[in-house]
This record gives C-alpha cells, structure tokens and sequence, in this order.
C-alpha cells in the first residue's frame, strides 16, 4: 500500500513537472524549460523502474541523456 502510495505521487510529480518544463520551453525560458524537463525524465525513471516497464525508463533516460548533452554542448 506504502510503496504504491509512493509510486502514484511520484507518477504526478513527473508528469506535472514535465508539462511545466515543456510550456516553460514554449515562453522560451533557456536554460531553465530544459533543467525542469530533466527533472521530470528523472522522476519518471524511477517510476518506469519501480514498475518495471523498461519503455518508460528508456524513453524517460533517452530524453535527459539529449537534454543534458545539449545543454552541455551550449554552455561548454
């Protein structure tokens, strides 16, 4: 019951902090859109590996793994 307590919060958490970090991209907030949608992977990787369900850590770890290789790209 714990765990899946847990594993919902952080299932919300991640989606609202993606859809926060994609419309703050939208208003064109650089770096600061690409940092929130890192964040949001993040989460959803430890929900897709709690899960079990290797799409959703693939996915979720894809998109971090570009966004933090172009943000290092833009600012090194």
């Amino acid at each position: 019951m714990y765990r899946r307590l847990v594993t919902q919060f952080l299932e919300w958490l991640g989606t609202l902090t993606t859809i926060v970090g994609v419309g703050v991209n939208a208003l064109g907030h650089h770096p600061e859109g690409v940092i929130i949608m890192i964040t949001g992977a993040s989460i959803w990787i430890v929900v897709g590996y709690l899960w079990r369900t290797w799409s959703i850590v693939t996915v979720n770890a894809a998109i971090a793994i570009v966004s933090i290789t172009g943000l290092t790209f833009y600012y090194v």
